[in-house]
């Protein structure tokens, strides 16, 4: 990820090519995606149970097509998805 906050998303999510992600989803991934005793290990299931899961989901409804740009956000604790024309 660069310091825009730019990132290409993992081969499980790989029908969107990348994701724009806000400063308010950028501070909850970092706000719960690490402790102490476990360090990162959490990141990478914050990661997939609440984003590549849920984009997932917006995929198989068709929301988003291959190739879409997405925009990822955090709003009251949850992340919410907005594709980018």
């Amino acid at each position: 990820m660069n310091s825009r906050g730019y990132c290409t998303l993992s081969p499980l999510a790989r029908p969107l090519a990348s994701g724009i992600y806000r400063p308010a989803a950028l501070d909850a991934i970092a706000a719960e995606g690490y402790n102490t005793i476990s360090g990162a290990r959490p990141l990478k299931r914050l990661i997939q149970q609440n984003i590549q899961n849920s984009l997932a989901v917006e995929v198989l409804k068709k929301d988003f097509a291959e190739g879409s740009r997405v925009r990822i956000n955090c709003v009251g604790g949850e992340f919410t998805f907005e594709r980018i024309e």
